[in-house]
């Protein structure tokens, strides 16, 4: 194997042996009996794709939840080869290939309903590699003859992002619009990076003739990951790429990150590789007759892999049931999270399908969790004109004031949530019966959450106005903007809530160290929370305008009126 490193920093971690992960197994979701699955991508457990190669029909196929089947064939009258996938969303997925007369690259574009050509390429790249979608605008594709492409308006216009003469551009990722990384070419194969309007070589590696780092995968920007030919595995920390690991032999043709702590690398011979966010370990090994084309983890439930014999194979991530996800929202006791609103005008709250009951009036603010510990969200609200919190069917206590934000939660870890405020006027936190802090001050929301995993309430912060995520003697991060809203919460099912950010002028969602969706609009409500039950929180909006519940990959429903307040979280 011949490597030298050209601009690399030397570190070399050793690969483990033994397999990793959450204890489940890789199993064959389809055989399409087409040859060679070159891109496959998925959303959630509902909304999957894969897309057909060399010399066959063009054809993509769609995974429902429970099958996969044909959506469309691409090339209807002649022969074509697609090579790559992107779903940003149900709605918004692309597709990236050639058309076989005159080698035309072709960019595709699925809106939800039906599949249509956004562009060719007839004077540039012949062959289309890759694509990433940032979000519903700005998008970048890779192809040869030194083309990267890209559009900021959704695919209505596209254009040369960088040109750089007769390299072969193969993977593409990024965090967001202004940082994205591009791999390929050879001798010296590179690694290409976009910031602030402007592209660099930001690393390049000799792996031999026609050696190439063939996909890379971010989590955040010093968090990045690429693999390629020979084995090499490559990490980028923010300052620097080093090799992090060589796994020997086999070339390496994709690499996924679900999060930080659970990326995964395809093999040419059919290994999978896992990384736990420490070290590296053959997970399985589907089979050297069964070459690995391309690979997923951006599903918060689900891995897919694609093979060069046409089979699609599947690793499914368990999800169990947790307080974190269900805090705040379950009113019967069934594990899942409920739709239920509190109108202040009338002390109305209204759990659609379990209760009606008035509690309350005009000025009340509702701070509905499990008091008791008995596994229900308790009807509950915090009167600040006098202090007051009434527990329906509980308790009524005097504590806090008129400015004064309620913070009730498990802090103890014991099932039990305490009442609690935040004066944002002086950074006070006071938890009844248990402790007085000060942490914070004016212009700072308070995100209370469970951060680490242990079970207990952590108190935590968001300052907008620099984008600070301050969780008391956890971690501090940047992560958002003035005019987002937090939606902290536990979107993988691991048991510990992460930051996550709401911005209604766009409807994005980004689910720090997760995914970035856009779901809503300017005037939804952000409600995240466990709708079926699977341990983990789901994407949804209520539009109060017109009653509208929309949970992403779930379900819309219409429940409530102007004004009304959700009290699902």
């Amino acid at each position: 194997m011949k490597m030298s490193i050209i601009g690399l920093v030397a570190g070399l971690f050793v690969l483990l042996s033994n397999p990793a992960g959450y204890g489940q197994e890789w199993t064959m979701s389809t055989d399409t009996g087409h040859w060679s699955i070159n891109g496959v991508t998925g959303v959630d457990s509902d909304n999957a794709w894969a897309v057909q190669g060399t010399l066959g029909d063009g054809e993509i196929f769609f995974y429902d939840g429970s099958e996969w089947q044909i959506q469309t064939s691409i090339y209807a009258t002649q022969s074509g080869e697609l090579r790559g996938a992107y779903a940003l969303d149900s709605t918004h997925v692309w597709v990236v290939g050639n058309r076989k007369l005159a080698n035309v690259g072709q960019i595709y574009y699925y809106d939800g309903v039906s599949w249509s050509l956004q562009t060719d390429m007839p004077n540039a790249s012949n062959f289309n590699y890759d694509a990433y979608a940032a979000d519903v605008n700005s998008v970048w594709v890779t192809g040869n003859r030194g083309s990267v492409f890209s559009t900021n308006d959704g695919g209505i216009t596209w254009s040369v992002a960088t040109d750089t003469g007769e390299d072969l551009w193969k993977g593409v990722h990024g965090t967001d619009d202004d940082n994205v990384w591009v791999v390929g070419s050879w001798t010296p194969t590179k690694i290409l990076y976009y910031h602030d309007s402007s592209w660099i070589v930001q690393t390049e590696i000799d792996l031999g003739i026609y050696g190439s780092i063939e996909d890379i995968t971010a989590v955040e920007t010093d968090d990045v990951w690429a693999c390629g030919d020979t084995g090499v595995i490559l990490h980028f920390d923010g300052s620097s790429w080093s090799i992090f690991t060589d796994v020997g032999d086999a070339d390496l043709n994709a690499i996924s990150a679900r999060d930080a702590e659970n990326i995964w690398a395809l093999g040419d011979g059919g290994e999978i590789y896992y990384f736990d966010g420490s070290s590296w370990s053959l997970q399985t090994n589907i089979g050297s007759s069964f070459s690995g084309k391309s690979l997923d983890a951006s599903s918060p439930s689900d891995v897919w892999a694609g093979t060069e014999s046409g089979r699609i194979y599947h690793y499914e991530i368990p999800l169990s049931p947790n307080r974190t996800a269900l805090e705040g929202g379950d009113y019967n006791g069934d594990g899942t999270s409920d739709i239920a609103l509190f109108r202040e005008s009338s002390g109305l709250w209204a759990v659609r399908g379990i209760t009606r009951v008035y509690f309350g009036s005009v000025g009340d603010e509702p701070a509905s969790t499990d008091y008791d510990g008995d596994g229900t969200s308790d009807i509950s609200l915090f009167r600040p004109s006098s202090g007051l919190w009434a527990l329906r069917a509980i308790s009524r206590v005097y504590f806090g004031s008129s400015s004064d934000i309620p913070v009730p939660g498990d802090y103890l870890g014991d099932g039990t949530a305490s009442i609690g405020i935040f004066r944002e006027g002086l950074g006070l936190w006071a938890l009844r019966d248990l402790t007085r802090v000060y942490f914070g001050g004016p212009g700072d929301a308070p995100v209370p959450g469970y951060y680490d995993g242990d079970g207990t309430r952590d108190i935590g912060l968001f300052r907008g106005s620099t984008g600070l995520w301050a969780v008391r003697g956890i971690s501090r991060i940047y992560f958002g903007s003035s005019g987002d809203e937090t939606v902290a919460g536990d979107y993988t099912g691991d048991g510990t809530q992460s930051a996550g950010i709401y911005r209604p002028s766009s409807g994005l969602w980004a689910l720090r160290g997760v995914t970035r969706y856009y779901y809503g609009g300017n005037s939804d409500w952000p409600v995240p929370a466990d709708y079926p039950g699977e341990g983990r929180d789901t994407v949804g909006i209520f539009r109060d305008s017109s009653g509208l519940w929309a949970l992403r990959g779930v379900s819309r429903v219409y429940f409530g009126t102007s004004g009304d307040t959700p009290v699902t979280r």
